[in-house]
């Protein structure tokens, strides 16, 4: 008899699952850890973006077990460094993170979870979109780079009888933010 596991998460209303060819880049391998049910890998949907546009990452998950999984993205991180260290998080991502002293973000998209098919199953896989402008302030030109840490969803055993969240941190990838000719690479002030 096969178990299922239902795992019930919230996703962010920033990220749109989609069913799609993804992006056109090199690909890396993807990632997994052992004991995990599923493998992840990122890439940039476009390497170059201009300056005030928005940077979209496309994670892919797939199932890498003989049973149905029930999946969903939440409890995620997004990890960006540029040129000048860690970028300035916005506000949504630090209620989203429910850092002290900010009230933590009680309403988000209630979506239910991804049915992944067994390998060998069309229907293994799919993928989310993420907008990093929605998660950091990208307001300075220049290269940067991006990883997410990713849930798992099954809950691993530890001594002591306790349960932990099993959670992969998928391959790094690059981008960069091009200043428009002629305008400067950050926000600047003007007085007349």
């Amino acid at each position: 008899m096969t178990t299922f596991s239902t795992l019930t998460f919230q996703l962010s209303a920033l990220a749109v699952i989609v069913a799609s060819s993804g992006p056109t880049v090199a690909q890396a391998p993807p990632i997994t850890a052992p004991g995990a049910s599923i493998e992840v890998r990122i890439a940039m949907e476009k390497e170059q973006v201009s300056l005030g546009q928005s940077p979209v990452v496309v994670l892919t998950v797939w199932n890498t077990t003989d049973r149905l999984v029930y999946w969903q993205a939440v409890d995620y991180r997004v990890h960006i460094i540029g040129a000048n260290g860690e970028p300035q998080k916005t506000i949504w991502y630090r209620q989203f993170l429910c850092e002290p002293g900010l009230p933590c973000l009680t309403t988000t998209l209630n979506v239910g979870p991804t049915t992944l098919w067994p390998v060998g199953f069309p229907g293994n896989s799919t993928e989310i979109k993420f907008d990093i402008s929605a998660f950091y302030d990208l307001h300075a030109a220049g290269p940067y780079s991006v990883s997410l840490e990713v849930p798992d969803g099954y809950r691993l055993r530890v001594p002591g009888g306790s349960e932990n969240l099993l959670s992969l941190t998928t391959n790094t990838v690059s981008f960069n933010v091009q200043a428009a000719a002629g305008s400067s690479s950050t926000k600047e002030s003007h007085k007349p």
